[in-house]
């Protein structure tokens, strides 16, 4: 029921399934709970749930509720130093930005490559397929010019999008590393200046290596 919901109502294209093993070790939680997860990135970005007796220990009135996170390790992030943590994630919008500004731009570059290698191994199955026919008509030079043709066309676009590919996400990458740099260097004059162990540096720089956004996306 709940999927079926969910997919008359979606707008983005993801995957549903339920899995009856997936457990949650937080007691709150009284219904349903989910995870979020990218093939990108191995495993859960997300994950959350029902508690419906969580906010009526603060009101002592019960209220239905449902709520995930995305990216714990922020969370962790934004209580150890808030200043350090927003630096951490201060280019990640931009990030998120420039990926959806080229995203269609990249889907189509992609699907014309693939549409013509589909061409090009088509018409070379074509021409074996029907080799006595073409040599029965003298046409080999004539298919092998037009092979070469299709060849270098598919190279031209081959290449076109691996330069598009190497220039975007390169740059994208630093904009989701530039923020470490920072933490890096804030937080060499807090442990110098006695406001943080080495420890919960190394601890930081640690959670700000996990991104929340994916470059493919």
């Amino acid at each position: 029921m709940i999927i079926t919901s969910v997919e008359s109502q979606k707008e983005a294209e993801f995957k549903m399934s339920f899995d009856p093993t997936l457990v949650r070790g937080m007691s709150y939680y009284t219904g349903t709970i989910f995870e979020i997860s990218m093939d990108e990135f191995g495993g859960s970005v997300g994950g959350g749930g029902r508690y419906d007796k969580m906010i009526g220990k603060f009101t002592g009135q019960d209220t239905p509720a449902v709520g995930f996170s995305i990216g714990f390790e922020r969370i962790v992030m934004l209580l150890m130093d808030w200043k350090l943590a927003l630096l951490a994630i201060a280019f990640m919008p931009a990030a998120v930005l420039l990926v959806r500004a080229f995203h269609r731009k990249e889907k189509r570059l992609w699907r014309q490559q693939w549409r013509f290698n589909d061409k090009v191994n088509n018409r070379l199955q074509d021409v074996i397929s029907g080799i006595r026919v073409v040599k029965s008509f003298g046409q080999e030079q004539r298919e092998t010019q037009r092979f070469q043709e299709y060849t270098e066309r598919l190279m031209q676009l081959q290449r076109r999008n691996e330069r598009f590919w190497a220039t975007l996400y390169p740059f994208v990458t630093f904009l989701l590393t530039v923020g470490t740099f920072f933490v890096i260097y804030f937080g060499g004059a807090s442990v110098l200046g006695g406001r943080m162990t080495p420890g919960q540096l190394t601890q930081f720089v640690a959670f700000s290596a996990f991104y929340p956004v994916c470059p493919a996306c």
